[in-house]
């Protein structure tokens, strides 16, 4: 049980975390205790399961500079971490370690779950963003990179230092990116390449001219 949860965990759907109907008895010798605790682990890895896709989407496919950095930034910085924690959490198992690992090799459920509490607000926030770069406003627009900054900022007064430290580290690159779109455009008078309906200086048709186009962020 504990591998299949360990591979669920790192991004492996697994049957013994699935509850719906076409395994009615997979879960038959397990406690109601036990079943709470599965169905936390459940969650998290099906939220894992979903960052590692459609961060994928957003880092090759949004039409924002921005939004992608973003995107690439959550799964080689916080999925990643994410990845180093369930195999700390194997190796302590695999080393007989006390803290998890109990009298006659027995390894409570209680403790592994428990090693990944920290996690679950901070996968489910990182969702949400990812959600938010995904969704589309009235008009049909995409997220602009100006609108996913703004809640970045938004996001660093939530209250939880999780949070906030994931946030920081997100509105981070996502300035880095704006920055060097910005630093092309004063220093060589060079318009991005793509994702140009993202920046506020665009061209306008059938003119050398550039225009302003008022999607700056409220904190730029």
């Amino acid at each position: 049980m504990l591998h299949e949860i360990l591979l669920s965990l790192s991004g492996h759907p697994s049957p013994l975390l699935r509850t719906d109907a076409t395994q009615p008895h997979a879960l038959s010798g397990v406690s109601p205790a036990e079943r709470q605790l599965l169905a936390s682990a459940a969650h998290l890895s099906d939220v894992h399961i979903k960052l590692i896709s459609y961060t994928a989407q957003v880092g090759s496919s949004h039409p924002s500079t921005i939004c992608r950095a973003v995107a690439t930034a959550i799964d080689s910085i916080h999925l990643a971490a994410f990845q180093r924690k369930v195999l700390e959490v194997e190796a302590s198992i695999l080393q007989d370690d006390p803290d998890l690992v109990g009298a006659y090799n027995i390894v409570p459920l209680t403790a592994v779950i428990g090693e990944f509490k920290d996690w679950t607000r901070r996968m489910e926030w990182i969702w949400e963003m990812v959600q938010f770069m995904l969704g589309k406003n009235r008009k049909g627009e995409t997220c602009h990179g100006a609108q996913l900054m703004d809640r970045l900022r938004l996001e660093l007064q939530s209250g939880y230092r999780d949070v906030q430290e994931t946030a920081m580290s997100l509105v981070t690159v996502a300035e880095t990116a704006w920055l060097k779109q910005v630093s092309a455009w004063i220093l060589y008078g060079r318009l991005p390449s793509f994702g140009g309906d993202d920046f506020f200086v665009q061209k306008v048709e059938e003119s050398e001219e550039a225009c302003l186009v008022w999607r700056l962020c409220k904190h730029c």
